[in-house]
């Protein structure tokens, strides 16, 4: 467990600041304890087909927009680098720019922090990196992943999108801050 009084390092690790971070843990906590019983996980490509219908899409959009007050927004995105011990013959494979062995764990949140897609990679690639190279950038690219079409908020034609970091491209599905330039 990442016990710091250095802040910036904090936010750094978990892009929180330990207050916000005791907050999470207190709502979330409870429901992380380890399971008696161990079971398969659902594999991801199961898993991207069952709950991304466009209902479910609408559903995640109307939570972002009654809970953030953010019209047509279909999950917040970004990545994580998990350290791990390096596998044997890996090389560089997994050494990432920040000077050690990773997983890039990406994963696109909804509007209550759940997981509802993720994707990984070795450490050496970048969150966009992860992004390109996934089946979601491939179906969001193809327009085969049932997003719901653009629709009127307020008197604009808005198209749904996804949230991310300056690290994100910006697209037509995937907004992100200007840069900081």
């Amino acid at each position: 467990m990442l016990k710091t009084t250095d802040e910036p390092l904090h936010f750094n690790y978990l892009r929180v600041d330990s207050t916000i971070f005791e907050e999470l843990f207190l709502l979330v906590g409870p429901h992380l304890e380890k399971q008696v019983n161990i079971r398969e996980p659902i594999a991801s490509h199961t898993r991207l087909q069952i709950c991304l219908s466009q209902d479910a899409w609408m559903k995640v959009a109307a939570d972002f927009e009654s809970i953030w007050n953010f019209p047509h927004c279909l999950g917040a995105i970004d990545g994580k680098h998990i350290a791990i011990e390096a596998p044997p013959h890996s090389g560089s494979v997994y050494y990432n720019y920040k000077k050690f062995h990773s997983f890039n764990l990406t994963g696109i949140a909804d509007a209550h922090y759940r997981f509802i897609i993720d994707v990984g990679s070795e450490g050496r690639r970048s969150d966009a990196g992860v992004f390109a190279a996934s089946s979601i950038k491939a179906r969001l690219e193809t327009d085969s992943l049932n997003v719901p079409a653009p629709s009127t908020v307020g008197q604009s034609v808005l198209p749904y999108v996804f949230v991310g970091n300056e690290a994100y491209p910006l697209t037509v599905y995937l907004m992100r801050p200007y840069p900081k330039k």
